[in-house]
């Protein structure tokens, strides 16, 4: 699914606003400067606006509101105890409370941080959570293991995904092509998106966004809830709008090695011909884990659902309503949500629930 992550935001779309100079397109200026005025605009509007109503979903009536905190529908199926060190045996307990034990002085060998009682922002984020989900990738407490922390701690010490503000992203979230609205029957958020609706061609910029939406769909957990559930309207993608190899590859390098374990399940819905052969390009890179939690669904009903119209590896044809109540799944991947993208209000719930990080 992480392949099919990176897929979504290379579709190119005809851009307004660019004039030729010296045989070349480069946007208008003034254009370019003007919208970006307006989108910072938009997006502090949901600095103003502290406190936002929940929405009460009714099937087939239209609304623009997204559902960012857990209906009631919901809250009697979430999990009533939370322990990361649930699934861990006797002896990988022992190796986490050795390794919990050990790690500043490791960091400090590494250089990650200056002394054992540094009030590291990154050592305050690395729980027992975050540790169990790359010992889950880990047999035993290695120092491959130890690597893959250091370039997590050195990774979120640069790129800084916590401090990505509505204003850093904005631009990108205008048409709506990546957005999180609900949950699934067990509290997962929801991601949904939509490669039609790209909008721009840098990739960093997509790159960042992605990382945002990620680290806002943590922030809508509830205690216990671990994963979040992707959907993507793949319809009609082909190979001359997928994005290169390399970018994909990024793209799963990043969120394969940061976010281990945080997909709980995906679901490319409406799959193009083009799907089974990039999906064949991209095996290679990708975790035979991450892969076998690849769902394909069919709104229409015409695929071709025998085993062989799946890729090898991956899951099978299902049902987004086996996983989704119906009432809270988007309109537009089959629910009775009428969910209609408008981005101020929009952007004004997200700017809300990330005042963590909004800009004052």
């Amino acid at each position: 699914m992480l392949l099919v992550l990176g897929w979504y935001f290379a579709v190119p779309v005809p851009v307004r606003g660019w004039i030729p100079v010296n045989g070349r397109r480069t946007e208008n200026r003034y254009l370019k400067a003007t919208r970006q005025k307006a989108c910072t605009y938009l997006a502090r509007i949901g600095i103003m606006m502290a406190t936002l109503p929940t929405p009460t979903p009714t099937p087939g009536v239209k609304t623009q509101i997204p559902i960012l905190s857990v209906p009631d529908i919901v809250q009697n199926r979430l999990p009533t105890e939370f322990d990361p060190k649930k699934d861990l045996t006797p002896e990988q307990l022992t190796m986490l409370e050795e390794f919990r034990a050990q790690l500043p002085e490791l960091l400090i060998s590494r250089e990650l941080i200056e002394n054992a009682e540094d009030d590291d922002e990154d050592m305050a984020q690395l729980t027992d959570e975050e540790i169990a989900e790359i010992r889950k990738e880990e047999e035993v407490w290695t120092d491959d293991a130890f690597d893959r922390l250091e370039a997590t701690l050195k990774w979120r010490r640069t790129y800084k995904p916590h401090k990505i503000t509505p204003d850093d992203i904005v631009e990108e979230s205008l048409t709506g092509k990546i957005y999180v609205n609900g949950f699934d029957q067990i509290g997962r958020p929801i991601l949904y998106l939509c490669p039609k609706r790209e909008n721009t061609k840098n990739h960093d910029q997509q790159l960042k966004h992605t990382v945002f939406v990620m680290e806002t769909a943590i922030k809508m957990m509830s205690k216990g809830v671990e994963q979040v559930i992707i959907a993507i309207d793949y319809e009609g993608v082909s190979m001359r709008t997928a994005p290169p190899l390399a970018i994909t590859r990024r793209f799963l390098d990043t969120i394969g090695a940061h976010y281990p374990e945080r997909m709980g399940i995906g679901f490319v819905v409406n799959p193009s011909w083009y799907l089974w052969i990039a999906l064949g390009l991209a095996s290679p890179f990708m975790d035979p884990v991450t892969k076998a939690k690849i769902n394909f669904v069919s709104l229409s009903g015409k695929a071709n659902k025998s085993k062989e119209s799946t890729a090898d590896g991956t899951g099978s044809w299902t049902s987004l309503q086996k996983y989704i109540d119906n009432e809270l799944l988007d309109a537009m991947f089959g629910g009775d949500y009428a969910f209609e993208w408008h981005h101020p209000t929009y952007w004004s719930y997200i700017s809300a629930l990330r005042s963590d990080v909004v800009k004052q």
